[in-house]
């Protein structure tokens, strides 16, 4: 179990997670099972080197092969650099677009082009402050059992709250 928690005041986010890690492999009849425990993983993300934006995740660790530690790097570069659809506008983004992106990229590109799609919940914050504002918010993105709505926004610029 992840422990993630998001603080919100004022002027800034502040995100912190616990860094322990579970590998969950099968036993001999198939059975999941608990392999092993690592107790540094990455939970907690920069997602622009020139921005304040970062994500948070909790639940399933990795997509195939790929850890979300990895991916989050990915979509960073992506939106630092990528001349598609990645790329922010530094002078006029918001948080909703990165949460959208992030979506796009985490579910679209990565999860639902697997063929062994990995059961149970995954959890992604996304908190910053948005191009010309002087707050910030959060944003989730969920899979639960293979279905991704829209990122919801869980504590908008004018709230005053803990996640």
């Amino acid at each position: 179990m992840t422990v993630c928690v998001a603080v919100k005041v004022s002027d800034c986010v502040v995100f912190a997670a616990d860094s322990a890690t579970s590998l969950i492999g099968k036993d001999a009849s198939g059975n999941e099972q608990v392999v092993n425990i690592y107790d540094h993983a990455d939970k907690v993300f920069n997602l622009h080197k020139n921005l304040p934006i970062a994500a948070m995740t909790a639940g399933i660790g990795n997509f195939g092969g790929a850890s979300i530690s990895t991916m989050s790097k990915d979509l960073r570069a992506l939106l630092m650099n990528d001349p598609s659809d990645y790329l922010l506008d530094e002078s006029k983004y918001t948080i909703k677009d990165v949460a959208e992106k992030a979506r796009k990229y985490l579910y679209g590109d990565r999860f639902e082009t697997l063929s062994d799609k990995p059961k149970g919940t995954f959890q992604y914050w996304i908190g910053g402050i948005s191009s010309g504002q002087d707050f910030g918010e959060i944003w989730r993105i969920e899979i639960e059992n293979g279905i991704c709505p829209n990122p919801v926004c869980v504590a908008s610029r004018d709230t005053r709250s803990v996640i």
